[in-house]
This record gives C-alpha cells, structure tokens and sequence, in this order.
C-alpha cells in the first residue's frame, strides 16, 4: 500500500478528486498513517470480506457453545427443513 505524505496530497489534490489514484493509500502526516484511500470496488470488498469473517466468527462460537453434528445428521436436518419450507400448503 502507497504511503502518501500531506504535504503531497495538498499539491495533488485534483489527482484526488479526479480518481488516479487507483491503489490503496495511506495519508499519512509527520510519518503516521492519518487516512486511508482507496476505490469503492475496493472498499465494498473490504465490507464483504468482513461480514464473511463475522459470520465465520459466529459459527466458531456457536460449534464451541453448542458442539458439532455429524454430517449425515445436518443432511437430513437440511432435507427435512426444505421439505417443510416447500411441501406446506
């Protein structure tokens, strides 16, 4: 990740606003990082990464709550929940 300095940013700030930077980058002022930049793209798959890792986070806490099933047994939970799902009438 690009390190930018403040001092730069002020003299490029239309570089900025016109999108070239295209690459994550760190602003920093004094040497520490202050901001982060980076495309939408890149930031929606920064959130996504991350619901994914909560919801890992849940399952983790959850098999060590609730303990674990063997597989044969999830499949025919599965099986019998689709059934309910789509044979009510």
């Amino acid at each position: 990740m690009k390190h930018v300095p403040v001092s730069a940013l002020k003299n490029d700030i239309q570089a900025l606003a016109n999108g070239n930077y295209r690459e994550p980058a760190i602003l920093t002022k004094n040497g520490r990082a202050q901001h982060a930049f980076a495309t939408t793209d890149e930031r929606e798959t920064h959130k996504a990464t991350l619901r994914l890792l909560e919801e890992l986070q849940k399952g983790y806490q959850s098999l060590h709550s609730e303990g674990s099933i063997l597989a044969k047994d999830f499949l025919k939970e599965l099986e019998n929940d689709f059934k309910q799902v789509h044979y009510k009438h």
